[in-house]
């Protein structure tokens, strides 16, 4: 899934190329169109791409139409050849990223060649390294924007599954949304939502919560342990590995860690950083 930083104004340049089943590029020949809906389903922008000599479909989606970090998709409409086509393209609006394209090319110069290693591929080895990171430590190093459905405990507490909430857009019981005193009135500390003097009305799955959580920006070590990944991603040492702990000196022997057993990913740097930053839950028994 793509990631895309969130922008206060402006538009975020969507693209989707037309290909058969065999994953060759078609000329698209009709008017197209494109919906995009948030990540609850509903409709949020529409509008008509432009077609591209190339045979991709492109559109500029107003950020004011997605003003939240969410989920959303994109579905793309067209005439190819006289069959009319439909594809899908899903995104998420971020609040941030914990390091950008230019600082994973300045901390190795073989990343500066962006002809051998091109953006598009330099962001999805970043996206990856970011879920690994943000999996390990059980929680979002930058802002990002989660829906859960939850089942009311009668109780005056109701516990997310994402630490560091940050903000809640919007909370719906048994399909009906709070209004926006009630929705003010909602604290929040940590995961856990409070409301005073008012339970969350027993139900299986009836309360639905969307919101934001996450750090405000990634700890220096953290986006350290960024690059690190980076570089053991896009090009790995032919010489001493980043798993590598040095044994014997003089003979320069060194023995491989093993990612599980020897860490999160067996890298010391990195899992050191997760360690210190992250909200891993010790194991009780």
């Amino acid at each position: 899934m793509e990631r895309i930083k969130q922008r206060g104004a402006g538009s975020y340049p969507l693209t989707v190329t037309a290909t058969d089943e065999a994953g060759t590029a078609t000329v698209i020949s009709g008017p197209a169109t494109i919906v995009v809906y948030d990540g609850s389903g509903a409709q949020v922008a529409t509008g008509v791409p432009v077609v591209t000599e190339a045979g991709a479909l492109t559109f500029n989606l107003a950020a004011s139409s997605v003003p939240r970090l969410d989920t959303y998709r994109a579905v793309w409409n067209a005439t190819v050849g006289i069959a009319d086509q439909e594809w899908a393209t899903d995104f998420e609006i971020v609040g941030d990223f914990i390091v950008d394209v230019a600082d994973i090319r300045g901390f190795d110069r073989a990343f500066a060649d962006a002809e051998k290693y091109p953006d598009d591929y330099v962001r999805g080895c970043r996206d990856q390294i970011e879920e690994q990171l943000e999996e390990n430590g059980m929680c979002a190093f930058r802002p990002r924007g989660a829906r859960e459905t939850l089942s009311g405990n009668g109780m005056s507490r109701l516990v997310l599954r994402n630490c560091d909430v940050r903000g809640i857009y919007s909370i719906a019981i048994d399909g009906v949304p709070l209004t926006s005193d009630e929705l003010a009135a909602v604290r929040f500390a940590g995961n856990v939502l409070h409301r005073d003097m008012l339970p969350w009305p027993r139900g299986f799955a009836s309360i639905t919560v969307h919101y934001s959580y996450g750090f405000d920006r990634a700890p220096g070590p953290i986006r350290r342990a960024a690059l690190i990944l980076a570089k053991e991603h896009i090009v790995p040492s032919t010489t001493l590995p980043a798993r590598a702990t040095a044994s014997t000196i003089g003979e320069m022997q060194y023995r491989i860690t093993i990612a599980g057993r020897d860490g999160f990913t067996g890298i010391p740097d990195v899992d050191a950083a997760i360690n210190q930053f992250g909200r891993v839950r010790p194991v009780v028994g």
